[in-house]
Formats: structure tokens, C-alpha cells, sequence
């Protein structure tokens, strides 16, 4: 029989299950069931392994919260705990040449880095330096040595090391090294840094405080600080000033006027967002100001314009304006001036002239023959005064005319007009440009052809297009048929038409239920699908589904017949009427009951006997030797050899009867498919 091993921590962690006649390997160690043959092998390989604490190269398999490892890997040689996911050091104290993973890794523990012998201290976020600072294997940090000078003194000095190669010696006293120190020569009070790094020469970088000479090239070589610039006091030049960048020259305490270049382009730059530029003249005359939106005033300190000239402008040259702005009136155009304009020469306008004042002069004579108006047909001028007039006449002459007419107010011939197709005139229009009054009225029908003409719209039609309809009557006593137009909506033809009403139940006998019907399956529909609102707000989850399910069932009508709902019914019936079902199941909508077959009892069957009378009349009983029984069924008798008894003449009840017989109550049936109306298409 199996036993079970529980952890200590047995509530979160549970117990091993160990069978009868197995090992269980679940942990590193190996646990012996009941009647295992060399269970004692295994027990005290067990202890072994406890004793040494699977010391090994390899962690134990399967290990457990709290189990030690001791770790024999060469420059490890540590004892480990595991913590339920990862091997940590037992004491906190890792050792390795290489850094300890952040998740093995707690805050406070230590790290021997084995191959630069030096310790670091974890933080929680890294590994922190403790020391020493030297770092042996990779020769790399500050430190204290005796150096024997070519006198030989010995000189305290400090080196500092970088990948073991001496960078730079402090000392306090100056001296030449006994033995050669590569990129050091003589040896200097204070710091000194290697001529040979990596191939050049040592240098400082950062800002120096103090300095008595700089060093400019080696063609210049050590420069007196005096003779540099200095950006705190005001320096004179004696030489040239040049700036050979095309960054320029920066001006103000704020760089506001920058003097740069830009390729074969030198600018001239106002930083400041509502400063200017000006140039001045003798007595602080201001000739040119160039504002921060860029409009320049010439003798004028507020420009209003890109160039606003205070003064006379003289051109030698052509004036060219690119300017395309129309003018509409004498304060709009491209050229707007406040006075009179002379020109001594030709003027030639492109668009339109206008004139608030008269014009004069000599002749008005088009570029264009028969090309150019005066006035026109919507804006005409209201007089014209002329000694004479040439060419032809359009509207009313009032004066004497000279010459033929080419109209009249009367047509020389009359014209008819009719409208012929699906609309037609009832009777034709004459005219004749004067008789008949300026009005003429068409009356016109629609012809049969404006309906049997047209072809068949079979596209669907949403409840708000309307339609034409047609009334045809008969006047009486008289041939002439009426045609009535009406216009009505398709939702108010459509609501003529019955309907299915949602949830509404009838025998289909398709196999696939049509469109906007569902068969009554029982499936789910999900409470989320907003098709079937209107169906789920009659029905809800009387057929099956909840909230928590998140669905609602159809009716399931497979294999089964209906009956109408019995709840509520108060008419007391006769035997012979009394309604088909009864039991509870009937008054509940969604119940359902009835059996295919039912259990035979003796309440199905009538109190009855059977009469033991013969074919031919001949009587028959089941007798007794007791006489005179009282009993309505029986009959004195006498028995062969002359003994009196009693004899029964109808048999009683059933013999061998049994409650578990079976009767089948389901009647001759067809089957079909039921469907529900859902409204969905």
C-alpha cells in the first residue's frame, strides 16, 4: 500500500506519493517503497549524499526549497542553497570570474572576483567595488611604490596603472629613475603623465585653472599667457582679426547680431524676435531700418510696407511690378496711388478700364472689327447722342427709322404646338405672336404607355420611397376612362400585408428553416447578438439559458408534441371533454412532460373477471372441497364420488402480474421540423 511523505510546509506544498515496490525520484534524493528489494542501497546512498552535500560540478536534479549543494567547481568551491528557483551562496559570499546574475542575487552579498582578486558588494541594482582598488589580475589602479633614482635615493612615489602599463607618477620631488620606466624620462615634482600611451602622449583633459605658458604647435611651441585675448576685459589687436569658420562673428550679450557665411553668401543676422537692423550716418541718422518682419524702411524708422521710402524715388530704368491683384476700385490694384498719374506716352490696360469721371478725348475706335461692345445686355447705357447711327437695331427706335426692319410683332405664318409620348396634349396650342393673349396654357394627360412601358423595379425598396398609384374609373353612360394618381410610402402598403409576429411557432417540413426563421432546436443564442433582442425580450430564459451563461435557448420541439398552455384554464369540462393533459407540467410555458412508454398499474386497469363457461354452453368451475361458501361468484356443486363442495365459476384477477410491463402511448405520428419566427434575415 502506498504511503505519503509530507513536506513541512505541507499546507502550500502538499506530500510525495511513494508506491509499493518502487524508487520515487521526484527529489534528488531516492525514496524507497514498501518490499523494495535493495532499499537499503538506496537509504544509505541517501545519507552519503546528505553527508556530502551532493558535492559535485553539477547541481542535484529535482531539488527542494532549502536543499544544500556544495559546489566543487574549480575557483568556486562553495556551498549553495537553493530558494526555490535558483542556486544561491549559503553565506552570501559568491565566488567565480565572472559577475553573479542580478536574479541569484541579494542585496548584501558579496562577490570574490576570483581572476582580479578583488571583492564587490551587490546593492540591489549592481555590483559595487569594495576593494582593492589595484586590481592584481588585470593590473589596472593606484599604487605605492619605491622608485631608486640614478643617485640612488629612494623616492616614494605613487603609479597608476592601466592594463598594467604605468599612465602617470606623482611625486614630490624631482629625479631620474635608476632603471627605465617606459614614457618617462626625468621625473618631476607633481604629476606626471607617460609620452607614450598607446602610442602618443599623455595629456589632461578638463579645464585648467592655472596655466604660465600654452603650448600652441610645435612650429610656435609655448606661448606667453599675455599675449591671448581675453573674453573679460577689452582687448586691442594689433594684428588683423580674421574668423575663418562660417559660424562669424556673435555680438551682444545675448548674440543678438551674428555676421556669418553661408557658401559664397555673407549674412548679416538679428537674432532677437522684435529687434531691428539700421544702418546709420553721421549725426545718428537712421538711412536704412530693416524690421524683424522683414520690411525695410528707407529714411523712415516705422516701415508699414517691404519697402517704405520716406521721399522722392527717381528711376533711371523701367519700374516692373509682378503683382496680379485686380482692382475694383481707386483703393485696390496692383499700383494704387493717393494723386493724379501723367504719362507722356502710351497707355495700354490688359483687363477692364473703369471711371468714376468723364472721359474725353478724340476717338473711341475698337482694336478688334465686330469684336467689341458698347455696354451690354444687363448693364446698358441710358442714352446715346449721335448724328447718326449704323447698323442693325435690336429693341424699341424711338424716332424715325431709315432702312428694313428684321422683325416684327406678328408672325406671318401660324404655328401649332403639340406634346406627343407618355404625355400628350388634349388639344393643340396655336400662335401667332399676338392673338390669343401672351399666355399660352399646354393640357396635357398621361397615356396607358407611361405605365405599361416601363420595366419592372425587382431591387429592394426601404419604407420610405413612395409610389405612383393609378385609379381607373369609367364615367357612367359614357366610354371615357379616368385615370387618378395617388402617391403613397412602401411602409404604408407594407402594413396592408400580415405579418409573421416575432416568436410565433409552426410545423415547416424543409429540412433548413427560410429566411427570418430559426428551426426550434434548442440552440443558444448569445446575449451579446442585438439581431435577437426583439426575440429574447418575449421569450427570456424560458426555454433555457441565464445571465451567467451568457445565452438564451430556442425552443427544443425535436421528438416532441405541443399543447396549448393549461395555466389559466377554468371551464369545467365534462368526463368525455376533459382536456387532453393534466399534470403540472401543462400550466408552466417551457415545461415540458408525457412519456413515450408507460408502466402498467393496477389503476390502469378496471375491477373484471372471466367467465369459465365453455364454446358450447358447456359450465366449467374451479372447485373446493369446503361447502356453502358465501361468495357471489360460486355455486354448490357436487364432486365425482358423491362429496359435496363449492365451485367458482368466473375467474378473479390477473395472475403474474408485474409493475415493471410497458405500454407504448405515442400514437402514429410524421415527423417534421418546427421553426420559430426570430425577424432575423
Amino acid at each position: 500500500m502506498a504511503y505519503e511523505i509530507n513536506f513541512t510546509d505541507s499546507v502550500n506544498k502538499g506530500s510525495i506519493t511513494v508506491e509499493d515496490q518502487t524508487a520515487n525520484t521526484e527529489t534528488s534524493l531516492t525514496l524507497p517503497g514498501r518490499n523494495l528489494t535493495d532499499y537499503g542501497t538506496k537509504v544509505l546512498e541517501n545519507f552519503l549524499h546528505l553527508l556530502e552535500n551532493f558535492a559535485n560540478t553539477t547541481s542535484p536534479s529535482n531539488p527542494v526549497e532549502g536543499q544544500l549543494w556544495y559546489d566543487n567547481t574549480t575557483g568556486i568551491d562553495q556551498l549553495k542553497l537553493y530558494d526555490g528557483a535558483n542556486w544561491v551562496s549559503a553565506g552570501g559570499v559568491k565566488k567565480g570570474s565572472s559577475q553573479p546574475a542580478a536574479e541569484q542575487s541579494l542585496i548584501g552579498d558579496l562577490w570574490v572576483d576570483t581572476s582580479n582578486q578583488q571583492v564587490y558588494l551587490y546593492s540591489g541594482s549592481g555590483w559595487t567595488l569594495v576593494g582593492p582598488d589595484y586590481a592584481e589580475g588585470a593590473g589596472t589602479g593606484s599604487r605605492f611604490e619605491t622608485i631608486i633614482s640614478t643617485v640612488n635615493a629612494s623616492v616614494p612615489c605613487i603609479l597608476n596603472y592601466v592594463n598594467n602599463i604605468v599612465v602617470s607618477i606623482i611625486s614630490s620631488t624631482q629625479f631620474t629613475p635608476k632603471l627605465t620606466i617606459p614614457g618617462f624620462g626625468v621625473i618631476y615634482p607633481g604629476h606626471n603623465l607617460s609620452s607614450n600611451i598607446g602610442g602618443t602622449a599623455g595629456k589632461y583633459y578638463g579645464t585648467s585653472q592655472k596655466a604660465e605658458t600654452l603650448y600652441v604647435n610645435d612650429t610656435v611651441g609655448a606661448v606667453a599667457g599675455a599675449q591671448f585675448a581675453r573674453l573679460n576685459a577689452t582687448n586691442i589687436f594689433l594684428q588683423p582679426l580674421r574668423v575663418r569658420n562660417n559660424g562669424g562673428i556673435d555680438i551682444g550679450e545675448t548674440q543678438t547680431l551674428v555676421f556669418s557665411v553661408t557658401g559664397s553668401n555673407s549674412l548679416i543676422t538679428n537674432k532677437s524676435n522684435d529687434g531691428y537692423i539700421a544702418l546709420r550716418v553721421h549725426g545718428n541718422t537712421t538711412a536704412i531700418r530693416i524690421k524683424n518682419d522683414g520690411k525695410v524702411g528707407i529714411l523712415n524708422e516705422s516701415p508699414q510696407e517691404a519697402l517704405d521710402v520716406t521721399g522722392n524715388i527717381l528711376a533711371s530704368g523701367t519700374i516692373i511690378n509682378n503683382n496680379t491683384t485686380e482692382s475694383t476700385n481707386i483703393s485696390t490694384g496692383s499700383v494704387i496711388t493717393a494723386g493724379g498719374v501723367g504719362i507722356a506716352k502710351n497707355l495700354n490696360v490688359g483687363g477692364n478700364f473703369s471711371s468714376v469721371g468723364s472721359i474725353s478725348g478724340t476717338n473711341i475706335t475698337p482694336d478688334v472689327t465686330n469684336s467689341r461692345n458698347i455696354g451690354s445686355i444687363n448693364l446698358v447705357y441710358n442714352n446715346i447722342y449721335a448724328n447718326t447711327f449704323r447698323g442693325s437695331l435690336v429693341g424699341d427706335a424711338i424716332g424715325n427709322v431709315t432702312g428694313t426692319s428684321g422683325s416684327s410683332g406678328k408672325l406671318n405664318s401660324t404655328t401649332t404646338f403639340s406634346i406627343t409620348g407618355d404625355v400628350t396634349t388634349t388639344s393643340p396650342v396655336t400662335f401667332d405672336g399676338q392673338s390669343g393673349g401672351l399666355t399660352k396654357t399646354f393640357n396635357v394627360a398621361l397615356n396607358d404607355s407611361f405605365f405599361t412601358g416601363k420595366s419592372s423595379y425587382a431591387d429592394s425598396v426601404s419604407g420610405t420611397e413612395q409610389v405612383l398609384i393609378r385609379k381607373t374609373t369609367s364615367e357612367i353612360g359614357d366610354t371615357q376612362t379616368i385615370n387618378e394618381f395617388y402617391i403613397s410610402t412602401v411602409a404604408a402598403i407594407a402594413s396592408t400585408v400580415p405579418t409573421f409576429a416575432l416568436g410565433m411557432m409552426m410545423p415547416y417540413a424543409a429540412a433548413t428553416a427560410p429566411s427570418g426563421w430559426r428551426l426550434c432546436n434548442g440552440d443558444p443564442i448569445s446575449l451579446t447578438d442585438t439581431q435577437y433582442a426583439g426575440l429574447f425580450s418575449l421569450i427570456g430564459f424560458t426555454y433555457g439559458g441565464s445571465i451567467a451563461l451568457g445565452y438564451f435557448n430556442l425552443p427544443d420541439a425535436r421528438g416532441r408534441t405541443t399543447v396549448g398552455n393549461l395555466a389559466g384554464a377554468t371551464r369545467t369540462l365534462s368526463t368525455d371533454e376533459d382536456r387532453i393533459y393534466n399534470d403540472g407540467a401543462a400550466s408552466i410555458l417551457g415545461a415540458v412532460g408525457g412519456a413515450q412508454r408507460s408502466n402498467i398499474s393496477l389503476s390502469n386497469l378496471p375491477d373484471h373477471g372471466h367467465s369459465l363457461m365453455g364454446d358450447n354452453g358447456t359450465q366449467f368451475y374451479a372447485i373446493t372441497g369446503v361447502t356453502s361458501i358465501s361468495d357471489s361468484n360460486t355455486t354448490n356443486i357436487s364432486i365425482t364420488g358423491g362429496a359435496a363442495g363449492s365451485g367458482l365459476t368466473i375467474t378473479g384477477s390477473i395472475d403474474g402480474w408485474s409493475s415493471q410491463d410497458k405500454y407504448t402511448t405515442v400514437p402514429p405520428f410524421l415527423t417534421i421540423n418546427y421553426i420559430i419566427y426570430t425577424g432575423v434575415v
